[in-house]
């Protein structure tokens, strides 16, 4: 997905942040019923869908600048997102059909947000030390001083990518 990667911060911004909540905004104003729910739930998870590409882009196209093959944990990643996905699908439709939630329901549910959430950590951890590798060299050893702050960034994306694109860009026009 290289077009997420030559798109300017501003442009990242309204795809990942603003259409999403934008539209579920609209959806909500709209009606009270489940198609409409479900709709602006769907809105959600393609914002997400949109950021987890973008981080794994990130990986992808430094992998290929650092002359390496494919890291196995970057092919890992990339599947756990894909299930971490569904589950956000399964997640957000679950709560939006059942009002009422039983106990078991509430176990599921904590559940499914639990391994969302430790995904969306790992995932930010790894993309932050790919690029902090790719600036500093490829045999740096990192310490969290050298990838938190890009960590932090990617953690508040919607912060993160007005800092964060400008450097991808340039990182991407540099290599070509």
């Amino acid at each position: 997905m290289k077009i997420l990667l030559k798109m300017k911060n501003f442009e990242l911004f309204l795809v990942i942040c603003i259409f999403p909540f934008v539209f579920s905004l609209l959806i909500n104003f709209i009606g009270n019923n489940l198609l409409l729910k479900i709709l602006g739930y769907v809105a959600s998870i393609i914002g997400f869908m949109v950021l987890f590409l973008w981080m794994n882009s990130i990986r992808n196209i430094i992998i290929v600048n650092l002359n390496r093959k494919k890291y196995i944990i970057n092919r890992m990643l990339d599947i756990v997102n894909i299930i971490v996905i569904i589950l956000i699908a399964i997640f957000l439709v679950y709560v939006s059909i059942y009002e009422s939630i039983s106990n078991i329901s509430q176990v599921i549910i904590i559940s499914i947000a639990v391994v969302i959430l430790l995904n969306y950590i790992y995932s930010t951890i790894t993309t932050a030390i790919f690029i902090k590798r790719y600036e500093l060299g490829e045999n740096a050893i990192l310490t969290i001083e050298e990838y938190g702050s890009t960590f932090i960034l990617l953690v508040f994306f919607p912060i993160g990518i007005w800092i964060l694109q400008p450097k991808i860009n340039q990182m991407i026009n540099k290599n070509q």
